[in-house]
Parts: structure tokens; sequence; C-alpha cells
């Protein structure tokens, strides 16, 4: 996010084989011509909005020109599951197979240097899933780094029952591997 006297935006790059995720969001902010494509290292979409009062709204929930520093305050309690989303949409993980031994395995991940985050995620995914708290794992080489973990059938299924309730934007190829269970 750029934000300075001459001009407000809001820039999101992923990677291009996400851009569905984009024109979602373009889509819901009424122009889903904002959205482009480009070849920078790798294939990548590109969603740029201007509006200052977006920019405004980002930056005093502590969003400036990077990652949150904080869970944002003040989300009404329906919300809050989206917003836990949108961290696993973009720091999180989630694999799915089957071990040599013949067992299946789920293994769901979200990662952060920012510990307070994670634990407001563990809390809300705690009270709004009925999954025990988690034990946070901490970076010996970068003290507030961390990183959440959640496994086993039982307990991604009503992590991905709690995550994607009522939700319309998200990313397809996460859910695609939470639905492939």
């Amino acid at each position: 996010m750029i934000h300075d006297k001459k001009r407000a935006y809001l820039q999101i790059v992923l990677l291009r084989r996400d851009e569905l995720h984009l024109r979602k969001l373009a889509r819901a902010l009424g122009d889903e011509r904002a959205v482009h494509t480009y070849h920078y290292q790798c294939e990548i979409a590109r969603l740029v909005v201007y509006s200052t009062q977006i920019a405004i709204s980002l930056e005093r929930e502590g969003i400036r020109n990077s990652r949150p520093r904080r869970f944002p305050a003040g989300v009404p309690k329906e919300l809050q599951h989206h917003v836990c989303r949108g961290y696993f949409d973009g720091d999180g993980s989630i694999s799915v197979g089957i071990l040599a031994s013949g067992k299946t395995y789920q293994h769901v991940t979200f990662q952060t240097n920012d510990v307070s985050i994670l634990e407001r995620i563990n809390e809300l995914v705690s009270n709004g899933s009925g999954l025990t708290l988690k034990m946070l794992h901490y970076y010996m080489r970068k003290p507030n780094a961390a990183i959440l973990t959640w496994t086993g059938y039982q307990e991604v299924l009503k992590l991905r029952d709690y995550l994607y309730k009522e939700s319309s934007i998200y990313l397809e190829r996460k859910k695609i591997i939470f639905e492939s269970m």
C-alpha cells in the first residue's frame, strides 16, 4: 500500500495462478479491469486500487507498505473467520497425502513473523471451531517468528469448516486441497 500526499493506492501482487482471487476482489470493489498480468521474473497478476479511504483504513489497522503488524481490531465476530482465512491464504499451507506405510496425513500451518497475530488466530479458531488451543512453535534464529499447526483428519476438517464458512473469496488452489480430503 502506498499513501502519501499525492496519491493513495493499494497494490496486491500474486502469482498468476492466483489471478482469479484478485479478480474476485476487484469485482467486489467494482472494477475487474484493475487486474493486470505481467512477466517479472515469473508470471504475476497485479491489482491496483486507487482509494484514499481504503489506504487510510488499512493504515489505521497497522497495514502499511507490507504485511499487517497486528491482527485487525474491531472486526465483528461474524467476520473474524474471514480474516483468519485471509491470513491462511497469505501465510498458510496445507498438505494432504499418503505415507509410505499407507496411512494418510493432513497438515495445516499458519506462519508469520508476528507471534501476536498467530496467538489471535489460535484463539479465534479455538473459539469458533471447538478445536483446542495449539502450542506455537518458535524459530530459534527469529525471536518473533512462529508457526501454528493442526494435524489429523478431524482437526483439519473442523479448521476447514471454520475458515470457509459462508465464504466466496479464497484461494482456489488451497480450498481444492481441503476438498480433496
